[in-house]
């Protein structure tokens, strides 16, 4: 009888623990939550710098939908946390305008030791995009 109820926390703290969690599907559907930088760039240029300043600072491209204009990317489970899920949003507003949006996710919300990655990318596309005015 101890061990059915022992089952049963054990079940009910993993779920818990794992029912905050964020897939590379509900990262994608925070569109409109990150933070925004405008670049003087046409949307070709913003959307070819992404792939390299995703690299450059780690994380690896899990998905690419040029035709929705998101980039998704995550950060591996390591010792000390169990990774980040980020969804990158390109939008041209003009002929050599973009705003770049990104939304970093913990994977598991109560892992408070993962990454937040939007300064680390808006840093290394600030190398290699120019801010607009």
């Amino acid at each position: 009888m101890h061990s059915k109820h022992l089952s049963g926390f054990c079940l009910l703290a993993l779920f818990a623990l794992f029912s905050g969690c964020n897939s590379i599907e509900s990262v994608k559907s925070t569109r409109g939550t990150g933070k925004t930088v405008a670049y003087a760039v046409d949307f070709k240029t913003a959307w070819a710098a992404l792939p390299p300043a995703i690299k450059a600072v780690g994380l690896e491209v899990a998905e690419v939908n040029e035709g929705g204009r998101t980039i998704t990317a995550e950060s591996g489970m390591n010792l000390l946390s169990y990774g980040s899920r980020v969804a990158i949003f390109v939008e041209e507003t003009g002929p050599k305008a973009t705003r770049v949006e990104v939304v970093s996710k913990r994977v598991i919300a109560t892992n408070i030791t993962a990454k937040d990655w939007t300064e680390p990318l808006f840093t290394e596309l600030g190398k290699r995009l120019p801010v607009a005015p």
